[in-house]
């Protein structure tokens, strides 16, 4: 698999090979498809909100409501969208459709010291094999009626998922860690 970066990411992100002073550096290492999150100029920082839970400094679900993350521009005040449990991952496009849950109130993000402008990482595992899941199969029924081949799900149907962010005090945490298959 040459490029796993997911569809909606691909525009948006530069891949990096390591998070230095990341106290998990060598797992970090060691995932398919890492990025960081940056602009059309460069710019790295950005704020982060999301429709969950804040438990501790990790972004969890509120039972019966998505996981949806957001990043604003700190420049632009543009918002992209990271991660929508209706739509993204393993789970939302193959197993159980989520398209009809709705949000909860959208919050700031705020690491464990408060702060709430970041640059931020992020990263997806793709342990699926689908030729072996699929045998034959060319193109698979989505959980909303499309299809999509292979090659699409190969990028777009990760089942991990997860953001960490970095602080400006160059401290590190995890924001998203998500299991989706």
């Amino acid at each position: 698999m040459e490029n796993v970066t997911p569809d909606h990411l691909a525009t948006i992100t530069r891949p990096v090979e390591s998070l230095p002073g990341f106290e998990n550096e060598t797992w970090f290492k060691a995932l398919p498809w890492k990025a960081q999150l940056t602009d059309a100029n460069g710019n790295t920082e950005f704020q982060l909100s999301y429709c969950g839970e804040n438990a501790d400094g990790l972004i969890i679900n509120i039972p019966d409501h998505p996981i949806i993350v957001y990043a604003t521009n700190s420049v632009t005040h543009e918002k992209v969208t990271l991660f929508d449990g209706r739509v993204h991952g393993y789970e939302a496009l193959l197993i159980e459709n989520f398209e009809s849950q709705v949000p909860s109130e959208e919050l700031v993000y705020q690491d464990e010291e408060g702060e709430t402008s970041f640059q931020i990482y992020l990263w997806a595992a793709f342990n699926i094999d689908f030729e072996d899941e699929y045998p034959g199969k060319q193109q698979l029924e989505l959980t909303n009626g499309s299809s999509a081949d292979i090659g699409w799900l190969q990028k777009n149907a990760f089942d991990a998922f997860g953001i960490i962010v970095k602080n400006k005090q160059q401290h590190y945490f995890t924001a998203l860690e998500l299991e989706l298959a």
